[in-house]
């Protein structure tokens, strides 16, 4: 049965190990565990160390507020990860060690083989997610860009803005325009656009809005009538 558990790290006699013993905790979890070492008492026992305590010398003779003591070789888990385990394995292995279960430990057979159907479904719906997501977002993948399908769609409203600054475009966004294109021009600073709505009503006659530069609509500049011709929408 596999179990999330954590180490109690308030027990004062268990969760202690000695170098030995917490190398092979170790290899057993498969990562390593934070663990600190305990002093030698004056009857013997090992004790946790206090603010006060070191083991370096070199402390001491530097900060006299320090007290040297003996390394007792006895490790006492002090880590707040939590780690999977085969609860019944683990338990047989380390009687000694007190921790905490989280969650609801999961059932595995002898073969693993209920764990492996578990990642099964667990690979199938994000399979299903992927899926659902290339049906909604259309992906080119000669550019690398996300193409909106149903969005495009419902335009049925088309305009162009000539060498338009960001300040005016903003105020053609706050009208309901969306951005189809931007196309950067050789001869001026700013790009030109290609933009689009949708509306509910559409009449016979196709009119094609311009804009021109800061904002300025009307009648386009002998200049602009070229490129006006160049849109072939």
């Amino acid at each position: 049965m596999l179990a999330r558990i954590k180490f109690i790290k308030e027990s004062l006699n268990s969760n202690q190990l000695s170098r030995e013993e917490l190398k092979v905790l170790e290899d057993f979890l498969g990562e390593s565990v934070n663990a600190q070492e305990m002093k030698l008492s004056e009857q013997g026992k090992p004790e946790t160390l206090s603010w006060r305590d070191t083991f370096d010398s070199e402390i001491v003779k530097k900060d006299s507020d320090y007290k040297l003591v003996t390394p007792s070789g006895i490790f006492k888990i002090d880590d707040n990860n939590n780690y999977i385990v085969d609860l019944e394995k683990f338990t047989s292995t380390f009687p000694q060690l007190e921790f905490s279960i989280k969650g609801v430990p999961k059932s595995v057979g002898a073969d693993h083989s209920d764990m492996i159907t578990e990642m099964n479904k667990i690979a199938e719906k994000i399979d299903e997610a992927k899926n659902r997501f290339e049906k909604v977002v259309e992906f080119n993948q000669k550019c690398d860009i996300h193409v909106p399908n149903l969005g495009l769609m419902s335009i049925n409203k088309l305009a162009f803005a000539i060498d338009y600054c960001t300040e005016a475009l903003q105020g053609l966004l706050y009208k309901g325009w969306r951005i189809i294109a931007v196309c950067p021009q050789p001869d001026q600073r700013r790009p030109d656009y290609i933009l689009g709505m949708h509306v509910p009503d559409i009449n016979d006659s196709v009119v094609v809005e311009h804009f021109v530069g800061e904002g300025r609509e009307g009648d386009l500049k002998d200049s602009d009538m070229k490129k006006k011709d160049s849109f072939a929408l």
